[in-house]
């Protein structure tokens, strides 16, 4: 700068502005390094603070966000699902229950876990009005010797597994020729009898949703709107 080497001679503290500017960026500079080196710096008043910056800067702390570290939950959760049709067709019930586990030893866990299953089985057993475990189901039909005329107009049919509508009312359902199928509504003697009628023996206690029957028979049938419902039943 011709104006600063100048007047330099003549005044040897002497600075002109472009001289003034270059000092206060490196002095800015120099203390911006400073206060990486060093968080705090004390006061002439004995505090502690940040330190001073020229030109009105200050020093902004940074925070870094923090990884937050879950802890598995312990507590209990059932969640229960009911599967429905329209037809009554479909009418069923599944129950999950699932919990956390702390530190607890193996005799705990165990004692968890059967509390659950019994819990699973009774909502089950109510909600089929069935009461009876698996040891308990029935033997498999036992033939008879039914002695009845059957029409001619009966078809080839198996009663193939017991069901229960909504309304908690038993049916049995029937295969037919050609893919077809059709149900026989009634209670657990009505549909016991019909068994019998078929040339087989099984008690009306024993009729619950789900049993399979594999019976093979003959029976006349009637529409009832678009469904084929079982009229009457003979033995083969």
């Amino acid at each position: 700068c011709s104006d600063f080497e100048q007047k330099r001679k003549e005044d040897s503290s002497y600075y002109c502005k472009h001289i003034l500017a270059a000092l206060a960026d490196f002095e800015a500079e120099q203390s911006c390094v400073s206060a990486t080196k060093s968080d705090t710096t004390e006061q002439p008043n004995g505090k502690v603070g940040s330190p001073s910056k020229p030109n009105g800067i200050a020093k902004v702390p940074i925070a870094f966000p923090v990884k937050q570290v879950s802890t598995p939950s312990t507590q209990t959760h059932m969640l229960i699902k009911r599967s429905l049709s329209g037809d009554g067709r479909i009418d069923s019930i599944s129950v999950e229950i699932d919990f956390g586990l702390a530190d607890e030893d193996e005799t705990v866990i165990k004692t968890q876990a059967l509390k659950a299953l019994k819990l699973q089985d009774t909502i089950i057993k109510e909600f089929i009005g069935v009461d009876q475990t698996k040891e308990d189901l029935p033997e498999p039909p036992q033939v008879v010797a039914p002695a009845v005329n059957v029409p001619e107009e009966t078809v080839d049919a198996i009663m193939t597994k017991v069901g229960i509508t909504q309304s908690k009312s038993f049916y049995i359902t029937f295969e037919l020729p050609e893919g077809k199928t059709a149900k026989l509504f009634g209670n657990q003697k009505y549909l016991s009898n019909q068994i019998a009628v078929a040339g087989f023996s099984f008690p009306a206690e024993k009729i619950v949703e789900g049993i399979v029957l594999n019976i093979p028979c003959r029976v006349t049938t009637i529409l009832n709107g678009k469904f084929i419902n079982v009229d009457r039943v003979f033995s083969l």
